[in-house]
């Protein structure tokens, strides 16, 4: 038997055949060899990465100015956000400067406060803050100063009886009640036992506690103790703070300055708060003063006075700064006020 014909190809796959046998013929000789080829792959490459580079630019500009636009909308908020909280805090000043007590003469506030029952104020705690910087004098005579000034106290005599001596000095004078001092003396120690620290959880409640068992509430004892704590003198702190240096000049505290003088004489007793502040940053330090003055039989406030004792520069100072905090203390205090300023 005769063999199968081979298979017959369709024209058009032949046509393609013989054109790619014949198609290296045709080219030109450069296209063919490897130099030529890789100048032709190069051709082709470069417009195509050129366009990938073009695309990608303009995706960056795009990415570049979404930024912007994100970074404009920050900033406006941020604007936004900052002129609320100035007019929240212009409102605020506002408000405390408008505090009808900054209209009130100091001794009406100092007496509204010393009205109060000796229970309803803060001397239960405050008395013993301020303990350390406590003196008692009369007619000149400094009978009591503190355990601060060791000159004054012996070592060995504790805060606690201390203290104890305070209350039973301040009790011999009272003229009313010539029996104060005996009964301060013998139930002190039940209330507040010598070798107790005074900076016990405890000891303000046995101190209130004193002083509501002890110490009569129309004594005068009574008067002068009303005025040995941090509310009376909130009126001053108020002024200094809000009145006088509010949005001028920055200051806080010096910690551990607050001192308290008492003294006697035959017309009346003035109890005197001197506290310390220091400027921020720290370029000097000012010492004012609320002297309180009340009858002899401590029954009533007299007066009250807020005054400046005395400014230490505490490092070189510019005369603007200088110039500007006594400007900013003459816009108050009136000449008689300033008493010492070290220029």
């Amino acid at each position: 038997r005769d063999p199968p014909p081979p298979p017959s190809l369709s024209l058009p796959l032949a046509l393609s055949l013989s054109l790619a046998l014949a198609l290296p013929a045709l080219l030109p000789p450069f296209l063919t060899s490897p130099t030529g080829q890789r100048k032709v792959s190069r051709a082709v490459s470069e417009p195509l990465m050129s366009h990938s580079s073009g695309d990608e630019a303009s995706s960056l500009q795009e990415q570049d100015h979404d930024q912007d636009e994100a970074a404009k909308k920050a900033a406006e908020l941020a604007r936004v956000k900052s002129a609320a909280v100035e007019a929240q805090v212009s409102a605020y000043q506002q408000k405390l400067l408008a505090n009808p007590l900054l209209k009130i003469p100091m001794v009406e506030q100092v007496r509204g406060k010393w009205n109060r029952p000796l229970n309803l104020l803060p001397v239960h705690t405050d008395f013993l803050r301020l303990f350390p910087g406590m003196s008692l004098s009369d007619d000149g005579e400094v009978l009591w100063s503190s355990y601060r000034d060791q000159s004054k106290l012996e070592d060995h005599v504790s805060k606690e009886t201390g203290m104890k001596e305070l209350f039973c000095l301040l009790a011999e004078r009272d003229e009313e009640d010539m029996l104060l001092v005996a009964w301060v003396r013998r139930k002190f120690f039940e209330y507040i036992p010598d070798g107790a620290s005074l900076q016990g959880a405890q000891t303000p409640i046995h101190f209130r506690r004193l002083l509501r068992d002890v110490i009569p509430e129309d004594s005068s004892v009574t008067g002068v103790l009303k005025c040995l704590n941090q509310a009376i003198a909130a009126p001053a702190v108020m002024i200094l703070k809000l009145k006088c240096m509010y949005n001028k000049i920055n200051y806080k505290d010096c910690r551990g300055q607050w001192d308290c003088s008492i003294s006697y004489n035959d017309e009346n007793v003035t109890v005197t708060h001197v506290k310390w502040e220091e400027s921020m940053p720290k370029s000097w330090e000012m010492g004012w003063a609320l002297q309180i003055t009340l009858s002899r039989d401590g029954h009533e406030i007299t007066d009250a006075k807020l005054t400046v004792k005395q400014i230490k520069w505490t490092a070189p100072t510019s005369d603007e700064a200088k110039d500007a905090l006594r400007m900013t203390l003459k816009d108050y205090f009136t000449p008689d006020t300033l008493e010492t300023i070290a220029y």
